[in-house]
């Protein structure tokens, strides 16, 4: 999954493609609900990936029609979760849906603050959204990106 992501990340989507595919099926092998301790590696583990893969590649739409699918209770961890919602939020802000970014981004927040606060890919869409919110939503994407610990002066 880490390898997928990461050639989506640089613009490979045959790669990340190949790649995720490899983690679905390995996913696809195990008993329904299984989850690794460890990783988080399952099938709820791989759909939240695919729609990493599908944000990172600028596909927005698709991004969002996936994560209309997925159950966010089904993700193995707080973590898992709020990064689910991170990439929606993504999404929305590839469309320039910046209202929908911060509705989604404030559940992210929280779900987990930490993950918001330490995941890069969060950092940046709270500092987006912080820098083009509409007008009349100033005040919470402020207030979000002060939880946040991005600099707001």
């Amino acid at each position: 999954m880490h390898a997928a992501v990461t050639a989506a990340r640089a613009g490979r989507a045959g790669d990340a493609w190949r790649y995720w595919d490899s983690g679905d099926q390995v996913a696809k092998s195990l008993a329904p609900g299984y989850v690794h301790p460890s990783t988080m590696f399952g099938r709820a583990n791989v759909d939240f990936h695919q729609i990493s893969v599908t944000t990172d590649l600028s596909v927005s739409r698709q991004a969002l029609t996936l994560a209309d699918e997925v159950d966010p209770d089904a993700m193995p961890s707080r973590e898992r979760r709020s990064r689910l919602w991170v990439e929606v939020a993504r999404g929305h802000i590839q469309r320039g849906d910046r209202t929908a970014a911060l509705h989604v981004m404030q559940i992210a927040h929280e779900i987990s603050s930490e993950t918001v606060v330490y995941t890069p890919a969060a950092r940046t869409a709270v500092l987006d959204l912080w820098r083009e919110a509409p007008r009349a939503l100033r005040p919470e994407a402020g207030t979000l990106a002060e939880a946040v610990g991005v600099a707001t002066a």
